[in-house]
């Protein structure tokens, strides 16, 4: 039976994006609770994407050079007041799949719900 990849996306490559994004803004100065703010979580949350403790494939997230300058605009639009990280998870998920960011187990079938409609209707919306 297959699985909907929405599950991985929120267990892993949003922590993931999220930890990028801090480790990102951290190398230009940016605060703990300024990065907490603008990432939409709390200052212990960065703290540990900081360590390492939290989104593990942040590094695979930043060493791949296309999901890296998908997310450096992400953080670009972060300085918007009225952007929500969260309403992206759909975007940030496509861009992590086709980066070949986030591993995929083998023989395991994972649906995507965006996918679906596309096929069925032929687009979005």
């Amino acid at each position: 039976m297959a699985e909907i990849f929405c599950k991985k996306t929120l267990m892993e490559i949003m922590p993931a994006a999220r930890a990028a994004i801090a480790e990102k803004m951290h190398n230009m100065d940016a605060d703990q609770a300024y990065i907490a703010e603008k990432i939409g979580t709390t200052q212990p949350a960065v703290s540990q994407y900081l360590k390492g403790t939290r989104g593990k494939v942040a590094d695979s997230m930043i060493k791949n050079q296309r999901m890296s300058k998908f997310l450096e605009g992400v953080m670009e639009n972060l300085e918007d007041k009225d952007y929500d990280l969260n309403s992206h998870t759909c975007e940030i998920c496509q861009e992590a799949r086709e980066t070949k960011v986030v591993d995929v187990p083998k023989g395991k079938d994972f649906l995507c719900p965006i996918e679906l409609i596309r096929k069925e209707h032929g687009k979005w919306g």
